[in-house]
């Protein structure tokens, strides 16, 4: 029940955007024998246990990068507790031969190190923290022969009655933060119970020229100064602890803590109070160049301290670097690890949280819960690789229970590092695009070289086996007994499969066939009550014409008209006789539409005889039209048909392409044919008028005509009907643009058919 105001709190903060967040899976207690990837120890060396950790006891100075290159890193320890001289050592060394270059003797206990340019050098140094006596100091010392430097920051009192002056000087940042060029060492002195001096000291390198020192009683968390990245107005921001020992100056008191901005010669130009004492300490980290995400436990008005009676609610704000408040959102705990990254890998950059807990939070530029975790037991966020063994990505750098694990932007943990958990991870080789090859880990469990590389599948297999050997020993007869019995039936179920498979063919086969029966039966049905009804109506037509034609006949033997009145008599009758001719011409046709069954006679046809015969038999009005008649193909191929109805067939179509090409400029009829697959395909096209889209499904139907003043609606009726006879058949296509086609495939004469 301790927990529910923290759930309820969660649920108020983010219920208007809660069907948004994303559920994120941690995986932090994933087994490390089924990870993807597996960090291979290459060196590690404990600490000793009567050794005064060093922060940050191994720093890459140069990784190697090719084959022929060589790695440098620094190496450095205290000596024992026990030992009167408590001399440090730093050593330069070779990777991968780990053999030294150089070593230095440090009067002193080293508290923190890093490396930096050094300008004056001209190359790669490393700066440095520590204590001896009464005193803090920083030193120096590169891999040349140049001789350590010191720099004493602050000399202290015992307070405590131990007879001794106890302090710990962090090293706090490097950064240019007043955009002169060179960089400024930030270094906090932190007596502990001994109460002072408490400071903050910026000294200039490579120099080691103290610019300004600024008493801080409440003391500052090192890690986390940042820069404003305002060269007009430089600054630097951080935030200090509360370690609650009765420590005061006339700024701070150490039973709060405070955001605070300092310029660039010392001066407090920003303060304001953002915890308790007994808080976790508040975490600052840059957002973008013009702003940054800050937790607080108070709203950001108080400078000194907070009355009792202000309840502390824990919070995460962004904030620009004039202290205005951009965004701000409550939170069920206090985090105590912030840093920005690229979540969903959209070129945004979210804010992720992590709390005592365990608990990981992302929030958006906007501090919109994107995704939430529950707890685990991840404790501490130590930093990110630029890079992973097969990816220019990043990778987290996190600490958990005893453990150093590496995980995606998505928190899906990569590899695990059992040796322990450190402070501190730097690639010390990079293969040739700058992937990570191998690591140098170092901290209070000591130092660590190891390689990345991915899990092989028999691995996997291996870790399984060993895991569950007794189930599987134990199972193995079922499976294979299983498998007999598997096997069987899915034979069984193989050939029914097979047979069902067969049976749906036939049956589908049957289906397609019955529906060509019916379309056959359906066409002749059509055929047979239209040439029924066309006979019919020929025999009609013709008699009543009949008396009409003698009548015209014995009109025209009467010569007792005037010249005026027999010249209008005659151009009446002229008219009534093409009217008579034309309609005696179409019974002609309907006739022959009837009588295409009875004169149906399979025989052997060469078509190009057929074709040059009709060519030939309408070349008058061809030469008359203009029309150029193009006419390829094999001539002596034979088809099976009959020679009158072949050309009547093709008579249609010659006389169908003419009307066609009424008007149109260098009109043309092409027709060749070839012989395919045991079928004679013939192309009849022209570049007429074309056929309309809507019309193409008709042309072929009886009495059906695009040319109503002279058109019939036979010709192409008679040519289908034709073509079906034979078993071959015809198909129209069109484009308005270019005229229409005709495309026949008839059956070749067969020998043994004669």
């Amino acid at each position: 029940m301790r927990k529910l105001p923290g759930v309820l709190l969660v649920l108020l903060t983010f219920a208007p955007a809660l069907f948004a967040v994303e559920r994120l899976e941690v995986e932090w207690d994933r087994d490390p024998d089924y990870l993807r990837y597996v960090i291979e120890e290459i060196r590690f060396h404990p600490s000793g246990a009567f050794r005064k950790p060093i922060g940050s006891s191994n720093l890459v100075v140069k990784p190697k990068r090719r084959a022929f290159e060589h790695g440098l890193y620094v190496n450095a320890w205290n000596q024992d507790y026990t030992k009167t001289d408590d001399f440090a050592q730093v050593e330069f060394a070779e990777y991968p031969a780990f053999s030294a270059t150089k070593g230095n003797s440090v009067s002193l206990a080293i508290n923190y190190m890093a490396v930096y340019e050094d300008v004056k050098l001209g190359r790669s140094a490393v700066v440095g923290t520590g204590d001896r006596n009464d005193s803090s100091f920083v030193f120096r010392v590169s891999p040349g022969p140049e001789k350590t430097e010191y720099k004493c920051v602050a000399t202290g009192m015992d307070r405590t009655g131990d007879g001794q002056w106890t302090t710990d000087s962090h090293l706090c940042g490097l950064v240019d933060y007043d955009f002169d060029g060179v960089d400024e060492l930030f270094v906090n002195v932190v007596p502990g119970r001994d109460l002072s001096p408490r400071l903050l000291v910026c000294l200039e390198l490579p120099d080691l020229d103290v610019e300004w020192s600024l008493s801080v009683a409440s003391g500052t968390v090192g890690h986390l100064i940042q820069s404003s990245q305002d060269s007009e107005r430089p600054f630097v921001m951080f935030v200090t602890c509360s370690p609650g020992h009765g420590a005061a100056d006339t700024c701070f008191s150490d039973r709060f803590q405070y955001v605070v901005d300092v310029n660039h010669i010392g001066n407090i130009t920003y303060k304001r109070v953002v915890g308790r004492y007994g808080e976790i300490p508040s975490s600052l980290v840059t957002a973008d160049s013009a702003s940054f995400y800050l937790t607080h436990g108070f709203p950001l008005e108080y400078e000194t301290e907070v009355p009792e009676s202000v309840v502390s609610v824990p919070q995460v704000s962004r904030i620009d670097w004039s202290g205005n408040v951009i965004e701000s959102v409550d939170l069920p705990e206090k985090p105590s690890h912030l840093w920005v990254s690229d979540y969903g890998n959209d070129g945004s950059a979210d804010l992720f949280t992590l709390s005592q807990s365990g608990t990981v939070r992302i929030f958006d530029s906007r501090l919109r819960l994107v995704a939430g975790s529950e707890e685990t037991e991840l404790r501490a966020y130590v930093g990110r690789l630029d890079s992973w063994y097969d990816s220019k990505q990043e990778v987290f750098v996190m600490v958990s229970s005893g453990e150093t694990g590496f995980y995606t932007r998505r928190l899906e943990k990569l590899a695990s590092l059992l040796a322990g958990e450190f402070g501190c991870i730097e690639a010390i080789e990079l293969d040739s695009v700058g992937r990570l090859a191998a690591f140098v880990a170092s901290g209070t469990t000591g130092e660590f070289f190891g390689r990345v590389r991915p899990r092989r599948t028999l691995e996997y297999l291996k870790v399984f086996y060993f895991e569950y050997q007794d189930y599987i020993v134990a199972i193995l007869p079922s499976l294979l007994v299983g498998l007999l019995v598997v096997n069987f039936f899915r034979g069984r179920v193989t050939r029914q499969k097979r047979e069902i498979e067969a049976v749906h063919r036939e049956l589908a086969e049957t289906h397609e066939a019955l529906k060509r029966a019916q379309q056959t039966i359906i066409a002749q049905e059509k055929y047979r009550q239209a040439k029924d009804i066309a006979g019919g109506f020929a025999h009609e037509i013709r008699n009543a014409l009949f008396p009409a034609d003698s009548s015209m006949t014995r009109l025209r033997s009467m010569g007792d008209f005037s010249e005026a009145d027999s010249e209008r008599v005659n151009c009446l009758l002229s008219a009534v006789d093409s009217s008579i001719t034309r309609v005696i011409d179409l019974t002609s046709l309907i006739s022959q539409y009837t009588k295409l069954d009875a004169e149906f006679r399979p025989e052997p046809v060469t078509i190009a005889k057929v074709i040059a015969e009709v060519v030939s038999c309408n070349q008058i009005e061809l030469d008359e039209a203009g029309i150029a008649v193009e006419i390829s193909g094999h001539q002596d191929a034979v088809c099976e048909g009959n020679v009158k109805q072949m050309f009547i067939l093709f008579n249609n179509l010659l006389r169908n392409s003419i009307d066609a090409l009424t008007g149109i400029q260098a009109p043309s009829i092409i027709c060749n044919w070839r012989v395919s697959n045991g079928l004679l395909e013939v192309s009849w096209s022209d570049n007429g008028v074309g056929i309309k889209a809507e019309d193409l499904p008709r042309i072929f139907d009886t009495f059906f005509s695009t040319k109503p003043s002279k058109g019939t609606g036979l010709g192409l009726c008679i040519a289908k009907k034709i073509v079906d006879l034979y078993r071959g058949s015809i198909t129209a296509s069109s484009d308005q643009m270019s005229g229409a086609r005709f495309d026949i495939r008839l059956r070749l004469w067969r020998d043994e058919q004669e």
